[in-house]
């Protein structure tokens, strides 16, 4: 095998991925009936039950987000354990009383495309109303070294790229700076000394990765550190930077300096932009519509993110093409 692993990094990113494995779900649906053209194994991993004789398959990924990002989905929902409160959950006798349960915020509660999935029973219609997080809609389930959350940000429901920091309404995650300093100092010994490590001993033989994120805010500068130490820790595996790109003053034909905000937005761009492609093997600028819900212009987006991975994943190893042999064609070594 030659897996991929997703790393996603931000909200935005992360409604992305999640489209992505669902499309990956709907191809174990067909392959149940005919000979699949893509092997799942490539972006799932699958896990085999020797006593039921049936495989299950959780995403090769890694996401991150704000705190309060992932919505209804706590970190541990389906895992076997009581770092996951359940609200219907009632003590028994015997059960020992040395934890304690402390709210932090508001409860999100799940959604009902979420329930009739736990449920085995017909989802309803998703929209721009019912699909608010990413994970209001993820048909497969994730494993909790999956998901990574920033410790001092909190998302912003009406603003979901710009987290706010400790829910406090004075400080955003919008420079690229804030990103740069947020991974080094706080995040980085930690997630490859523990998620990304568990990881990638998941892997046989892994070909590489897709690094999606955001340019315009700090997401770009948290991702830039992050690439970095990947390279450092892996510098002879491929990555494919996905870099969204939002409307920013000169796509709207406005003044440069018209506003601060404005202008530091082009500055995170043009940095983010320069720090992803110099260190990815292709970079894929890819545009952030805020016409419409995140669950919709991500929709649109996963057409190409799907197609070009749908080219490494083939079953048939005449028509597979690794990350490696794609650099190539498309660069031509330069």
């Amino acid at each position: 095998m030659h897996e991929v692993i997703n790393v996603s990094v931000s909200h935005r990113s992360n409604h992305l991925v999640t489209q992505f494995y669902n499309c990956q779900e709907e191809l174990l649906q067909y392959s149940r009936v005919d000979q699949p053209e893509n092997d799942p194994s490539i972006f799932l991993d699958p896990v085999v039950d020797l006593a039921s004789k049936t495989i299950s398959y959780t995403p090769r990924a890694l996401l991150w987000d704000a705190k309060t990002g992932n919505g209804a989905l706590g970190t541990y929902a389906y895992s076997e354990t009581k770092d996951s409160y359940d609200e219907n959950w009632k003590e028994d006798e015997g059960d020992d009383h040395s934890y304690e349960i402390v709210q932090t915020h508001h409860r999100i509660p799940k959604s009902a495309y979420q329930e009739a999935l736990d449920k085995g029973i017909p989802t309803p219609k998703l929209n721009s109303q019912n699909t608010k997080y990413w994970s209001d809609y993820s048909k497969l389930i994730f494993p909790s070294s999956s998901f990574n959350i920033l410790h001092n940000w909190y998302h912003d429901v009406n603003n979901p790229s710009l987290p706010d920091f400790q829910n406090l309404g004075q400080m955003k995650f919008d420079k690229f700076d804030i990103g740069v300093q947020e991974f080094r100092e706080t995040h980085c010994d930690g997630f490859f000394d523990g998620n990304f490590h568990t990881q990638l001993e998941r892997c046989d033989a892994l070909q590489g990765f897709n690094l999606v994120t955001e340019l315009d805010n700090a997401w770009g500068g948290f991702t830039s550190e992050l690439l970095v130490e990947l390279r450092d820790e892996l510098p002879k595996i491929d990555v494919f930077t996905w870099g969204f790109n939002a409307d920013d003053v000169l796509s709207r034909k406005q003044p440069i300096h018209s506003t601060k905000t404005k202008f530091q937005m082009l500055c995170n761009k043009i940095r983010s932009t320069l720090a992803l492609s110099q260190e990815s093997d292709l970079f894929f600028p890819l545009y952030a519509r805020d016409d419409v819900s995140l669950w919709e212009s991500t929709s649109e987006v996963c057409l190409l993110f799907e197609s070009v991975n749908a080219v490494v994943s083939q079953t048939n190893t005449e028509n597979r093409r690794t990350f490696n042999y794609l650099t190539n064609a498309l660069t031509l070594g330069e």
